[in-house]
């Protein structure tokens, strides 16, 4: 399952490495906290869609030894989804509109391409950089927003347990019993 909490932070610091922001210039968005002085940064993980097929594996778990059946192996299945994830980024203040455009083309660069590949992380694109200026302040504060896609993998394992035994007891509606036994599961 995705960590988002996780996911915002490494983004956060993903929008520090390009950029050049200070540590505390680039938040988590609607934190409902005054907001820093000077030009500043929020990031917010705002969706996530499927990307493709999910790709399944199943790996079988160590042996177990059942009393009159043998060896029998129970099985992990991992389920893998790609997933794409939109985080929106907003720009305030001072260069709002520079900054919100240095992240076009970021992946190219190798500070930056090494920080997803550690954080298993990938780069799908950003969209355009929305100026906002006129449309939130009556003045004129610069503020700029522009949506990053990366992708990233969303893994869900389950442990599929083999029947060992099936115990059955059938009866009649008087409460007689008609049969009962077992069926032992397949070795293997």
């Amino acid at each position: 399952m995705i960590d988002y909490d996780q996911l915002t932070l490494d983004a956060i610091q993903l929008v520090k490495i390009i950029t050049g922001l200070p540590d505390k210039q680039v938040i988590a968005g609607n934190q409902s906290k005054p907001s820093p002085q000077g030009e500043y940064a929020t990031v917010k993980v705002v969706s996530d869609q499927p990307r493709g097929q999910a790709n399944q594996v199943l790996t079988p778990s160590a042996p177990v030894t059942v009393p009159g059946l043998g060896t029998i192996t129970d099985y992990i299945e991992t389920t893998k989804t790609q997933k794409i994830v939109q985080i929106d980024i907003n720009f305030y203040r001072g260069r709002a509109k520079s900054l919100a455009s240095s992240l076009a083309e970021a992946n190219k660069r190798h500070v930056v391409s090494a920080f997803l590949w550690a954080k298993k992380l990938g780069w799908q694109r950003v969209g355009p950089v929305q100026n906002l200026t006129e449309l939130e302040q009556a003045g004129f504060e610069s503020r700029a927003q522009v949506s990053l896609y990366l992708y990233i993998e969303d893994a869900v394992v389950d442990t599929i347990n083999k029947i060992y035994r099936v115990e059955y007891n059938m009866k009649s509606e008087s409460m007689e019993t008609l049969t009962e036994g077992q069926v032992d599961g397949i070795p293997g």
